[in-house]
């Protein structure tokens, strides 16, 4: 089963960096393969959203649960339904060097053992690709907020 992480520091203060990694229906903006993101429920600390994401032309598309945990600076998600056979993973906002140390983890499988081979590359390539963007565009956002 695939694994990606992505390490960024940010120049700008926890709960900003924190604030806006929550606002999951800005992530289509920056992650490329993401065509979709429909909010179907915002609720006290979570968020369930719709997504539809291409891979090699074809759509996935699933519904995943955010749960925000502002105390401990936490971002769990998993998908509660959809294409995947598994789709989760956590963000984490470490208080670091005069800023934000985020880490993003993604664990996924497509769940075509058949095809893992070919398709588990293309599919880690792709969303690590995503992952790295969606996290440098919150770093940008949040050193312009916070005039680092």
């Amino acid at each position: 089963m695939p694994s990606i992480t992505v390490r960024e520091h940010v120049r700008a203060p926890r709960d900003l960096v924190f604030r806006l990694a929550c606002r999951i229906e800005d992530i289509q903006k920056y992650a490329e393969p993401v065509q979709k993101i429909e909010i179907v429920e915002r609720g006290e600390g979570y968020v369930v959203s719709a997504w539809t994401v291409l891979l090699q032309g074809r759509p996935l598309r699933w519904t995943e649960r955010d749960e925000f945990d502002a105390e401990n600076f936490v971002i769990r998600y998993r998908q509660v339904k959809g294409d995947l056979a598994k789709f989760e993973g956590d963000w984490t906002f470490l208080e670091m060097d005069g800023g934000t140390d985020v880490t993003l983890r993604v664990d996924f499988d497509l769940g075509i053992p058949m095809l893992a081979g070919l398709l588990n590359p293309i599919a880690t390539a792709l969303t690590k690709k995503s992952s790295e963007a969606l996290v440098r565009a919150i770093k940008q956002q949040a050193e312009e907020a916070s005039g680092a």
